[in-house]
């Protein structure tokens, strides 16, 4: 049986709201939507006005009690008048200012009405990773709540801070409450200069007098609080503390030049400078502060840590010494006194400052491990270094620069097992500079004679890196030096497949056949060699030594004579050409080679002079 349609006629059913709609909750989570429908009647969004009536700010406020709204004072600071409107839209006259706090952005101002008072928690157990809560008005004036967690606890001073938040908002949830899970407001929300954004503790928002008289906006003076010294030095120190530079600098220049006697502002100023690499200014600040307070410890390390960077390092060492002696306590202090000692090459008291660095106990202790075995290594105390390096190595067993200095230590004390064993332990850690530590190792055991385990690197080196001619040409060299002559001069055309042009390698090539006496062998090598070569004089002297040594004295005679050419001062060259002139009895051009020889080599002279008639 076919149905009827039903059809539904609803007239006007039309829903309108004079006031900000709530958000949407369904993407927020259980406690999100607890807090926010258990709160939001005691928050409201907060407008200000200037004299001509254009809306200058916009935030978010809350009720301390009935007719007392807590908020940031920034908003209020340049107001002459504002308006407050509650979750269900309406709107609410503010009708003047209660109390301000201008050290921490804070005001409380008297609206005409009332509203629940929400509940002041304690803001004591705050930490890192806590949940938070922040209900706020966004850009459309509703009021809507962002969850997020606790970051850094900022020391402002005095037992005072501030934390700043992982928090995802507008700029117009500034001066709205933060709740915990307790559901009790554990701070207020701060966005200062389009961005710093932090949390202020509600027990410094507690502090606040309810007492004081309101101040109606007809009676106030407005001002622009990022430009009175309270208002530029919270917003630098800010921006000091999560790294925003630019925004640092700015606002602690104005707070230090608004009170040139608050050293803090200047001290603050100074390590931005600093930061940017701006050391000149940063030098001027750091004395400013040091000027007004000479036993500041931490402008002293400052501006020693500047003279560092600038490589003053007689500069660095009579600040931090004064420092020290002010402070002999401080860790960080011994390790940057060290490293001023160390660049002026006092490593004796390098050593002694970053031994006070490590009797500290620091958490990077092993960095002053580090820098204390570099010391033994320049003081030749090559087993005191080793037991340092390994302290370092036993928290940093990865890093290279300790391993590496580890390995350096062991070859200077005369244990290359022990070094070699960490060069191959780097090529695990660092592979693609693998090359460079086996090759380390050919170094170390050629400079010892060990020439059998130097081999066995070099050919690491060239299993790591076939095609690297300098790999196969010391490969080459280590087999020459073995007297191994075959595996050399295979080594060295290896190199010439590589890189034809290599002449070094027809030199080395020459000489392996000329320890074996194959001296023809030996000539067409140099030969080769004096072709691309044709200005070097050895090469020239070997063609015409291995001619000599086959008694072809003829054909020794013009290699001989282009090296004396080339070099007329050459006494080897000069010794060896009247050599080959008396075996081709040709005594007149044998005595004048003497009458030069004479001259430039009288001992090879006084040899040659047996053998002339």
């Amino acid at each position: 049986m076919r149905r009827k349609g039903i059809i539904v006629v609803t007239v006007g059913l039309c829903l309108v709201f004079s006031y900000p709609l709530l958000a949407q909750m369904a993407t927020q989570t259980v406690e999100s939507n607890r807090i926010l429908i258990q709160n939001q009647n005691g928050v409201v969004s907060l407008i200000a006005y200037s004299s001509s009536k254009s809306e200058i700010g916009r935030g978010t406020g809350y009720a301390v009690n009935e007719e007392y709204v807590a908020t940031n004072y920034h908003l209020v600071s340049l107001a002459s008048s504002m308006e407050a409107i509650n979750v269900k839209g309406k709107k609410l006259k503010v009708e003047g200012v209660v109390a301000i706090n201008r050290e921490f952005d804070i005001a409380l101002i008297r609206i005409k009405g009332s509203l629940p008072s929400l509940t002041l928690g304690n803001s004591d157990g705050l930490a890192s990773g806590n949940r938070i809560f922040a209900i706020g008005s966004d850009a459309g004036g509703n009021l809507v709540i962002r969850e997020g967690t606790m970051r850094d606890n900022l020391a402002m001073g005095a037992g005072k801070n501030v934390f700043t938040v992982n928090l995802e908002m507008p700029e117009s949830f500034s001066g709205g409450p933060v709740f915990g899970l307790n559901e009790q407001i554990v701070g207020m929300m701060c966005v200062l200069d389009r961005g710093l954004k932090f949390l202020i503790p509600i027990n410094t928002v507690r502090t606040m007098s309810l007492q004081g008289r309101v101040i109606p906006f007809t009676e106030w003076t407005p001002e622009d609080y990022l430009q009175n010294m309270d208002g530029a030095y919270l917003a630098g120190r800010i921006a000091y503390f999560t790294d925003d530079s630019a925004r640092a600098l700015r606002h602690l220049e104005k707070a230090a030049g608004l009170n040139p006697q608050l050293i803090d502002a200047e001290a603050y100023l100074a390590s931005v400078l600093a930061k940017n690499r701006q050391y000149p200014e940063a030098i001027q600040a750091y004395s400013k502060v040091i000027e007004q307070s000479p036993n500041n410890v931490q402008a002293l390390m400052g501006l020693g840590q500047v003279y560092i960077r600038l490589q003053q390092y007689s500069e660095a060492v009579a600040v931090l010494e004064r420092a020290a002696r002010l402070n002999p306590n401080d860790k960080e202090l011994y390790y940057n006194l060290g490293e001023a000692y160390e660049q002026t090459k006092d490593f004796v008291k390098a050593a002694d400052a970053y031994g006070k660095f490590i009797q500290s106990q620091p958490p990077d202790a092993w960095s002053g491990y580090l820098q204390l075995g570099l010391c033994y290594i320049e003081l030749n105390q090559y087993d005191m270094a080793i037991q340092a390096l390994l302290e370092a190595a036993k928290t940093q067993p990865r890093d290279i620069k300790t391993n590496y200095t580890l390995a350096m230590a062991y070859q200077k004390a005369g244990q290359p097992a022990q070094a070699e064993q960490i060069y191959k332990n780097l090529a695990l850690l660092n592979p693609q500079e693998a090359a460079t530590y086996y090759s380390m190792i050919v170094k170390m055991y050629d400079e010892a004679g060990n020439f059998a385990k130097s081999i066995e690197a070099a050919q690491k080196v060239v299993e790591l890196n076939p095609k690297n001619e300098l790999a196969v040409y010391n490969l080459g060299i280590m087999y020459f030096k073995m007297n191994r002559y075959d595996e050399a001069v295979q080594a060295f055309r290896d190199v010439l497949t590589i890189r034809p042009e290599a002449a070094e390698a027809w030199y080395q090539i020459g000489f392996s056949y000329s320890k074996q006496g194959k001296n023809r062998e030996s000539i067409d090598a140099f030969k080769q060699y004096t072709t691309m070569r044709p200005d070097d004089v050895y090469g020239w002297l070997n063609v015409g030594a291995g001619y000599m040594l086959l008694k072809n004295f003829e054909s020794a005679l013009d290699p001989l004579r282009k090296c004396v050419e080339l070099k007329p001062d050459f006494g080897v060259a000069l010794y060896n050409l009247a050599i080959v002139y008396l075996n081709l009895n040709d005594n007149f051009s044998a005595r004048d080679v003497y009458n030069n020889l004479s001259r430039v080599d009288p001992d090879l002279a006084a040899k040659l002079k047996k053998f002339l008639k």
